[in-house]
């Protein structure tokens, strides 16, 4: 008898242990078939059941939840289509420190038993799902399904709780699995049913992101679904129903241009984007899924123009803060793909080429003063000087030789055969010419020469009156290390210059910052005292931004590329939206719609950053007396010179006539 009993009290334990297994049966071949099903063979399948127990029912807890979970595990493992691994919500080794990553990892989540605090539950599966989320964020291939216990607990509100969870995540291909009857008895039969729920966003105006509703996509029953739906069907359709595309952005060149705008409301401008390569991208995009254009302020950076990231705490500010953490939809403003960028969000197709560049002031027009100089070159001149006192000499010793008294007296003198020579050559008449035959062939000589050379200079002298040229700038990186100038531009392209170089050490040395772009850029347009580092885009805006009397750019971009990149819009990892974006963007390229409106926005945007006006440069040339005022300079010192000769040559006169009176005053006075 007492062998009868022990028997008996040893088969009700163990029945006892199999109870949370058996009664949650159909919840588990129901699970198992939508794994089946909807997760591809080969891709890792990621189970997260919880630890932590309660302390008013401690053992049933943990029986039950191990229990399902092993026989889960079990089930799985037999099939053989997937690597399954499971992790715990106190696990403290990194689930990529075990494991070798592997992308559109699927996750299903087994809740703890409810049993009174809904408020642990609810804290649970958010613990649950941030691990997860750690492991691979915002993985937009997996699926979620999260197992809910205890059918008699569970309530519409609480679903909706569970959705909310998964949306702060952006995890939208979501199944919320739970047994839909009461068990009066410890053992669940073959009639128990299984729910199945999902919920479907952008379906209102005033709900899109907000969870109201859910949605019984099916019911599983007698080892079978009822309905055989599609429980993950497409939910982001070209028709989100007016639902807002919210935008992170700032102003960037010929990329956003931002304009001011007044409510009605209130008397402060706001900030608009409605123009600029990039919010014309945005625009068609928000067309394409009938979505409303919405645009945020970022939250303001200090050292990184397009957002500050701390370790320490996990934040990002700046547009790439606000696609990290959600609060924009898509985050633009020229913004590079990089490895760094995409550590926190993901990077769309890009629809650009950019890359950075050193640019530094245009060669300046040379002052028309110089023009005289510059007509020839150091070396005419000198040779010209030369043959100037060579002739002179000449002329002189052969009016003396052999005799004297058959030339006149102005070329038998030194000065006067200076006079004539230099007559010459500025093509003026002389007073006299030589009477030898020799010396007048020779003296012919030198008019010819002369008037060759006069009307070259006269030709080049013109010229350079219409056209001064320009003076020299630098022409390449080496030049421009090897000059003085300032090297400025903004902290966020330090990053350009981290190699260990010797160049990189050198302009990092002598670096100096600035603040923002257009300051950079100012200064060494105008002042010409440095030298900035600008993307494509930015130089774009700015050479029209910055010009000359002509119209002309004054920044120049010196060869060599200091580096490369492509321009893309980030989104937060995840979103659902990225790959309809992505799509869009895909085909818009394809296109060629953006080369065509980048080409119509900068062409736009010279003409309205420079309207023509009256002085408004045009396309033939007028010679006025503005060009002429270096040679009526030269006329005027020619004259001034002229004149202090005369005076000096009456002053000359006058001392030899004073001088003669003195030495024969009697002949003096018969004369």
């Amino acid at each position: 008898m007492k062998l009868v009993t022990l028997l008996l009290f040893v088969a009700q334990v163990m029945a006892q242990a199999n109870l949370p297994t058996a009664k949650h049966r159909q919840l588990l071949l129901c699970t198992v078939s939508v794994i089946r099903r909807y997760i591809a063979e080969g891709h890792p399948l990621v189970l997260s059941a919880p630890d932590e127990v309660f302390p008013w029912d401690e053992m049933n807890t943990l029986d039950e939840t191990r229990n399902l979970t092993s026989e889960l595990l079990e089930d799985l493992h037999k099939v053989e289509r997937w690597p399954v691994y499971i992790l715990y919500e106190r696990t403290t080794v990194s689930f990529e420190e075990i494991y070798a990553s592997r992308k559109y990892k699927s996750y299903v989540i087994i809740t703890q038993n409810i049993r009174s605090d809904i408020n642990s539950l609810i804290k649970c599966i958010s613990s649950q799902v941030r691990r997860l989320q750690e492991i691979e964020a915002g993985n937009p291939e997996g699926v979620y399904l999260v197992v809910l216990l205890n059918a008699g607990e569970v309530d519409r509100e609480m679903i909706i709780k569970v959705f909310s969870i998964l949306w702060e995540w952006k995890v939208l291909d979501v199944i919320v699995i739970t047994e839909s009857l009461s068990r009066q008895s410890g053992i669940t039969d073959l009639k128990t049913k299984v729910d199945l729920f999902s919920w479907f966003h952008f379906q209102y105006p005033r709900h899109c992101t907000h969870v109201t509703d859910i949605v019984l996509m099916d019911q599983w029953e007698n080892g079978a679904f009822v309905k055989n739906a599609d429980l993950f069907p497409k939910k982001i359709t070209r028709n989100l129903n007016q639902c807002p595309l919210v935008a992170s952005t700032i102003s960037w060149g010929d990329l956003v241009i931002a304009s001011n705008e007044s409510d009605s409301g209130s008397t402060e401008p706001r900030v608009a984007y409605k123009d600029g390569l990039e919010v014309i991208l945005y625009h068609t995009i928000a067309e394409a899924f009938n979505m409303t254009t919405a645009f945020i302020d970022p939250i303001p950076s200090h050292d990184n123009i397009w957002g500050d990231f701390s370790s320490a705490d996990n934040t990002y500010t700046g547009v790439i803060g606000d696609a990290k953490f959600g609060r924009s939809n898509v985050s633009f403003c020229g913004l590079a793909k990089n490895f760094f960028f995409e550590m926190h969000v993901d990077s769309t197709h890009s629809y650009l080429e950019s890359g950075f560049n050193w640019y530094v002031q245009c060669a300046r027009p040379r002052p028309r003063w110089r023009v005289f100089v510059r007509t020839f070159t150091l070396s005419v001149w000198a040779a010209l000087i030369v043959s100037f006192f060579a002739v002179v000499i000449v002329v002189w010793r052969i009016a003396k030789f052999p005799d004297e008294r058959q030339e006149t007296a102005q070329y038998r003198s030194f000065v006067g055969t200076f006079q004539a020579v230099l007559a010459v050559l500025l093509n003026i008449g002389v007073s006299r010419m030589p009477l030898t035959l020799f010396l007048r062939g020779f003296f012919c000589v030198w008019i010819w020469s002369c008037f060759a050379l006069t009307t070259v200079f006269q030709t080049y002298f013109t010229s350079f009156l219409v056209d001064p040229g320009l003076e020299h700038q630098v022409s390449d990186v080496e030049e421009l290390l090897a000059s003085d100038l300032v090297l400025t531009f903004d902290n966020g392209y330090l990053d350009l210059f981290k190699y260990e170089e010797e160049r990189e050490k050198q302009i990092i040395s002598r670096w100096i910052s600035c603040p923002g772009f257009e300051a950079c850029s100012r200064r060494t347009a105008t002042i010409g005292d440095a030298a900035t580092v600008l993307d494509f885009q930015e130089f774009d805006y700015y050479k029209h931004k910055f010009v000359d009397e002509n119209g002309d750019s004054l920044l120049c971009r010196l060869p060599g590329k200091i580096s490369g990149y492509l321009i893309t819009m980030f989104m937060q990892k995840g979103n659902p939206l990225f790959r309809p974006v992505n799509d869009v963007i895909l085909r818009i390229m394809e296109a060629g719609l953006v080369n065509f409106w980048w080409s119509l926005i900068v062409e736009r945007q010279k003409f309205t950053r420079n309207p023509e006006t009256e002085d408004t440069p045009i396309t033939f040339f007028v010679f006025s007396m503005s060009h002429l005022y270096v040679a009526f300079t030269f006329l005027v010192v020619g004259c001034g010179l002229s004149f202090l000769v005369f005076i000096l040559e009456l002053l000359c006169n006058f001392v030899h006539i004073t001088k003669s009176r003195n030495i024969y005053p009697a002949e003096v006075t018969a004369y």
